[in-house]
């Protein structure tokens, strides 16, 4: 049998898809105590299954207690992911803050404020 470079591709994407949701299922016990809402927005998972970078998305409480506390409980975190994924090799997790929802967040105020300047004085022709 023939493999495809696709094959491997769509184990790491599936392999991503499943982690993102395992994860987003066991961060919140962890998390309770930040008073953020945090969702895992994206994974990315190394060509060799041995890492894998989780971005998060923090909004209304503060990223610096958020990624302590994971950090704090890092090794419980692992061993959560560890237990749920049916693999002998389980990538290694890493966070990483996602600022793109709060860059949206600005560039959509900015649109916002323009569009008001706009229609807040007379146009004369």
């Amino acid at each position: 049998m023939l493999t495809t470079q696709k094959e491997p591709r769509l184990r790491v994407t599936r392999l991503q898809s499943l982690i993102q949701e395992l994860l987003g299922k066991i961060l919140p016990d962890y998390l309770s105590d930040t008073k953020a809402l945090v969702t895992v927005s994206q994974v990315e998972v190394s060509g060799d299954l041995r890492h894998a970078k989780v971005w998060l998305s923090v909004l209304g409480g503060d990223d610096a207690a958020v990624f302590k506390t994971l950090e704090k409980n890092m090794y419980q975190i692992q061993g959560d992911l560890n237990r749920e994924l049916p693999m002998k090799m389980i990538p290694r997790i890493q966070f990483q803050l996602d600022t793109s929802p709060r860059y949206a967040e600005h560039i959509s105020e900015l649109i916002s404020s323009l569009h008001a300047d706009d229609h807040s004085g007379s146009v004369q022709h």
